[in-house]
Formats: structure tokens, C-alpha cells, sequence
């Protein structure tokens, strides 16, 4: 995995995450190594975490967002973090998934200039409803209009 095109504070983030995950759940079913793709001035990361019986998603989904908004205390740059209660993704106009729950933060980091999105949801597969597991999304745009304002 290579973290070294990821912002500080999220070269920092994903072990711990993967850490954490691995002392609740030892023989989780691991969707690793964490796709980390890089196109131009952005960089996307993305995986899929399918928990057991041990913890309830809810919780757990807790539990990371506690994990990423410790790891954001001390970020030198704006912090936007909103809950989700419900959602839906749509692909071509047509709907693929439930979110059941989540959280997203934006993330404007002022040295380096770099904007990030970060998903964290709970969802299902309309046709499979009761298959659910967390999504950890993260985008990363490091020229950023936002920033000539």
C-alpha cells in the first residue's frame, strides 16, 4: 500500500484504522490491500469493511468516526463533519445501494493546499438488503479552486 501520496494526516489514518479493525475482528474478511488510486491532482481510497456478529455496525461505525476525529484534532485547516441518517446511491439514474447511516468530513488542510472528502457509510445492496457492511471513501484534490479564492 502506498501512503506516501497520501496528505500526513491521512498516511497516519489508515493504519490506525486497519489496526483497530483487525484487533475487533482477527479473521475478518480483509477487501485489502486499500485500493489507492492517483489521476492527475487527485487521489481516491477506498474500502469495504464486513464486520461479524462480534460488534454491531452501528458501533463500530462510532468507533471510527472517533478514530478519524481524533486524528483530525490538531489539523491545521477547516474541519466539516455531518451525520447521515439515510441516503441512497444512484448509478446511471438507477439505485444501487441503501445508506442506513454514515458520517462525511470535509477537510481544507492550508499547508499543504489540499481539499478532502471522506465518506464513512453503512450500506447494503438494494437487492441484497440485509447484507450490510462500511464503506470508508476518501478523496483528495490537491489543487483545489477553493484555494485561489
Amino acid at each position: 500500500m502506498n501512503l506516501e501520496i497520501l496528505p500526513e494526516v491521512l498516511q497516519q489514518l489508515v493504519p490506525k484504522i486497519e489496526d483497530l479493525l483487525d484487533s475487533y475482528f482477527s479473521n475478518r474478511i480483509h477487501t485489502l490491500p486499500v485500493r489507492i488510486n492517483s489521476r492527475k491532482q487527485s487521489v481516491t481510497v477506498t474500502w469495504n469493511i464486513y464486520p461479524t456478529n462480534k460488534i454491531l455496525l452501528g458501533d463500530l461505525l462510532q468507533i471510527l468516526a472517533n478514530t478519524i476525529n481524533i486524528n483530525l484534532e490538531d489539523v491545521n485547516g477547516e474541519v466539516i463533519q455531518c451525520n447521515l441518517t439515510n441516503g441512497k446511491i444512484k448509478d446511471k439514474n438507477l439505485q444501487e445501494f441503501q445508506i442506513h447511516t454514515g458520517k462525511t468530513w470535509e477537510i481544507y488542510l492550508y499547508e499543504p493546499e489540499i481539499y478532502i472528502y471522506l465518506r464513512l457509510l453503512c450500506e447494503s445492496r438494494i437487492a441484497q438488503p440485509h447484507v450490510k457492511w462500511i464503506s470508508i471513501d476518501i478523496d483528495i484534490i490537491t489543487e483545489s479552486a477553493w484555494f485561489v479564492i
